[in-house]
């Protein structure tokens, strides 16, 4: 039987995060309270499983990618946010088969920016899509 570990891939998107020197904060889960900043987590939101042509057995696991910037200047906080999607995007394309493995890949399909105005100290968020495959014949 075809084994789909959602650690496995996870593990990779943590470890690609981790690689970016600009986050200071790295989770493989969404935490009320980030130790520091700018900071990246990960929700698992779901997946997706089907069967192609070739009877090859596919799942892809979704997931919401958070980074987390200080929002005390809004042109800096912007700037500093898309430059952290710059990095995550690049480092993505670097290394779309997480961890060597030639039956995971991972892709950042698409992405959005905005505010969380609700605390004591304000925070840019961009949240962007991450879809991991696991590919089995």
């Amino acid at each position: 039987m075809a084994s789909y570990d959602i650690s496995e891939i996870e593990d990779a998107l943590v470890v690609i995060l981790s690689g970016l020197p600009a986050l200071k904060t790295v989770l493989d889960y969404d935490p009320k309270r980030i130790p520091a900043l700018p900071a990246a987590t990960l929700f698992y939101s779901g997946f997706e499983q089907g069967q192609t042509e070739s009877q090859s057995f596919t799942i892809t696991h979704k997931w919401i990618l958070r980074l987390y910037v200080k929002l005390v200047d809004a042109k800096r906080a912007q700037d500093l946010i898309k430059e952290l999607i710059e990095d995550v995007l690049v480092a993505f394309k670097a290394n779309q088969k997480f961890g060597g493995s030639v039956n995971i890949r991972g892709v950042i399909p698409s992405g959005d920016v905005g505010v969380i105005l609700d605390r004591e100290r304000p925070l840019m968020v961009a949240e962007l899509d991450v879809t991991g495959m696991k590919q089995e014949d």
